[in-house]
């Protein structure tokens, strides 16, 4: 979930300042599964009434770039009042993104091999009470 405090839309003096800055960050990073990015947009209250524009414009761009982000950005209000079901609201997008990432996600079974090579080689190793380090050789 990338959050972003509303105010960050107008000011945006700083490239971070921004859900698409952040969403890029975090595609280096690696692999993103559709369903796996969540968008928000906090205090609300501390800004004017042109913000929504500017929150639409960010929309927008983002999902130009990224199109399987298929919900618009959660609304967080932190008034005692609210806060509750702000919650809530985070909670369930969060069990929905981790269940639709869940349906698509699978390992090929060469990790599955490696990683019990791996596991052979540090058993070895630690029975012959050597450091757990590959050679190139080995690996």
């Amino acid at each position: 979930m990338i959050l972003q405090p509303a105010p960050s839309f107008v000011e945006q003096n700083k490239h971070s300042g921004s859900w698409k800055y952040w969403s890029r960050f975090l595609r280096a990073l690696g692999d993103r599964r559709p369903g796996s990015l969540l968008l928000a947009i906090s205090q609300m209250d501390k800004i004017s009434d042109n913000v929504n524009a500017a929150v639409e414009n960010e929309y927008d761009a983002i999902h130009d770039e990224i199109p399987t982000i298929t919900t618009f950005p959660l609304v967080l209000d932190y008034r005692p009042e609210s806060i509750q079901e702000s919650m809530a609201t985070v909670r369930q997008a969060m069990s929905t993104a981790t269940d639709v990432v869940a349906k698509d996600w699978w390992v090929p079974a060469s990790y599955e091999q490696l990683s019990n090579l791996i596991r052979q080689l540090e058993e070895q190793k630690h029975a012959s009470r050597e450091l757990p380090l590959i050679s190139i050789e080995q690996l």
